[in-house]
Parts: structure tokens; sequence; C-alpha cells
């Protein structure tokens, strides 16, 4: 049976960064195809966290980080 892709949630960069907002959760392994073919399996989960900001300079960012552990 074909695997449904992920559900990755959509925001806009310069709201969310304007706005301060933190957006954290995790995926199955599995749902990354080009991962997972690099790895002996696909079990665990990779979490991730973003948070949104200004710069020294005034301009928004986005910081990403994701961690897990992979087979």
């Amino acid at each position: 049976m074909p695997q449904q892709p992920a559900q990755f949630p959509l925001i806009d960069g310069f709201k969310f960064a304007a706005a301060g907002a933190k957006l954290h959760g995790a995926w199955p392994v599995r749902v990354f195809p080009r991962l997972r073919d690099l790895l002996h399996d696909d079990s665990g989960t990779i979490e991730y966290e973003v948070r949104g900001g200004t710069s020294a300079h005034g301009r928004p960012q986005l910081a990403l980080r994701a961690w897990g552990t992979l087979q």
C-alpha cells in the first residue's frame, strides 16, 4: 500500500517571525523518503522546533532545530 505524504505544517514566515511564534512537533523517520533511503531502518522520530523573531538588525528570522536518533 502506498505511503501517505506527511502533513507538514505551513506557516507564513514573515508573520511567524513578527509574532515571535514557536512551533514544536515530531514526525516518524519513515515520512522522509530521502533520509530513510540512507538508513539501516526507518524506526524512530525526528523532533523539531521553529522559533520566530528578529535579528540584531531588525530583520525577521526563523531558527530551526531538529534532532533525533537515526539507525
